[in-house]
């Protein structure tokens, strides 16, 4: 949507993008920017009844972070660097190793749960880490 306004200048795709990242941040996003559980939203602001060891799927994410900086780009409006800064520190950065560079597709925020991150050599999300 937010490329198709840009390509079209249509109001009808600035009001889906607006409202769909309105709706993901005010109503399904957790602490850490990041939002879904098990790859699905869950009813509006239902987030604490929805915490486990697949929360925060990081493609989301990254997908906002996109969404919000197309955002700003139209109207500069500082809650969406808020929300990227938000979501790239704490979601984004935190699912990467600090040691070894590998990922975790989920950050979990469920209490007693750990990040499972990916392994050198592992087949995970279309990409083949071959370290050397």
């Amino acid at each position: 949507m937010q490329n198709s306004n840009e390509l079209t200048n249509s109001k009808r795709d600035s009001t889906v993008a607006h409202y769909f990242w309105d709706t993901v941040i005010d109503h399904h996003s957790y602490a850490n920017g990041g939002n879904s559980n098990f790859e699905y939203f869950s009813q509006p602001d239902d987030l604490a009844t929805q915490l486990s060891a697949s929360t925060s799927e990081t493609c989301n994410t990254y997908n906002m972070l996109k969404l919000s900086n197309h955002l700003f780009g139209w109207e500069p409006d500082a809650k969406y660097m808020d929300y990227y800064e938000n979501a790239l520190y704490n979601h984004i950065l935190a699912s990467q190793h600090p040691e070894t560079g590998m990922f975790c597709y989920y950050v979990a925020l469920q209490s007693g749960t750990q990040k499972i991150f990916s392994s050198p050599n592992e087949f995970l999300f279309g990409v083949v880490w071959v370290l050397e």
